[in-house]
């Protein structure tokens, strides 16, 4: 199966050249995290907390996924809403109130680490483009610019893949008041890899009980089909460090739901993972997040 998309956690951020990037904020602090993880939802709910005499302003950024295109052309894919900015219908509420955001938008090389947003946006290049359908209306112009400045691979006569990868992050102006709380929720639809599964995914850790599991639905299908589908979500915990002290209070929900037969991750640094019906749960306090989540969920 391929390496899934990432969604991630808040952080603090600075207008920086080239985009967006986090920094570390000394005076606002997470006191909760309850976030809810399922193959068709991801939701975060925070409790922030100003602790000191002053209010403070400060940029809050939420990354989205990087979407490499070339991967994506080769790979089986889901996202909700491809082609637009907000491509995973991301909202924030801020004490019940929805916040207007500011999306950044930047096109990168992988290999070279070149920023060709510009170039794309000069050109007229949808940053996310089937560019096999779209070369048959493209400027011949544009086609050998795109090759000069190494942004397209040729596979033959008919079809060509973009390389960039589009980096998106969502950023607003918020005001923590001195001294007060302040809730931020997040919702969004993960966009998330689809692709077979087997026995032995070794990327999820998967134990004994669920070789057994996956054997079993492969004898139910064996009339029907060979084949088992997986999702698989990541998301990026480890920008929550980003905000003053550790978490304070952090809770992890994974919702198996109906559709899913079993769900799979590895350890994860600083939390216990049980399960709560059809829903798995972690809980910790003071919790500093030091490494990112990777669920496979096999569907039914």
């Amino acid at each position: 199966m391929a390496a899934s998309d990432a969604s991630a956690n808040d952080t603090s951020a600075a207008m920086e050249a080239g985009g967006l990037m986090p920094v570390q904020n000394t005076t606002v602090q997470i006191k909760s995290e309850v976030l809810t993880i399922s193959p068709w939802r991801i939701e975060v709910e925070y409790v922030f907390v100003n602790r000191t005499e002053s209010d403070v302003t400060t940029t809050v950024m939420f990354p989205m996924p990087d979407y490499p295109l070339r991967e994506m052309h080769f790979s089986p894919w889901s996202v909700p809403y491809s082609g637009r900015p907000n491509f995973l219908q991301f909202t924030t509420q801020v004490d019940d109130i929805d916040v207007k955001m500011t999306p950044e938008i930047r096109a990168v090389l992988p290999k070279s680490g070149r920023d060709v947003t510009d170039d794309l946006r000069k050109l007229g290049v949808p940053f996310y483009v089937d560019l096999s359908p779209y070369r048959e209306t493209m400027n011949e112009n544009i086609y050998r610019k795109l090759i000069e400045l190494g942004a397209i691979e040729t596979i033959d006569e008919e079809e060509d893949v973009p390389l960039w990868t589009v980096k998106t992050s969502f950023y607003w102006r918020q005001t923590f008041p001195a001294g007060k709380e302040l809730r931020i929720r997040h919702r969004y639809i993960p966009g998330v890899f689809k692709s077979f599964v087997s026995e032995k995914e070794d990327e999820w850790c998967t134990d004994e009980a669920y070789k057994a599991k996956v054997r079993s639905i492969l004898k139910e299908k064996a009339e029907k089909s060979s084949y088992i589908n997986g999702r698989a979500v990541k998301y990026i915990l480890r920008t929550g460090a980003n905000w003053a002290g550790p978490i304070e209070k952090f809770k992890l929900k994974i919702n198996k739901g109906s559709g899913v037969s079993l769900v799979s991750t590895c350890a994860i640094l600083g939390l216990f993972i049980k399960k709560e019906g059809e829903t798995f749960v972690a809980e910790a306090q003071n919790y500093t997040p030091r490494e990112d989540l990777n669920i496979l969920f096999v569907m039914k």
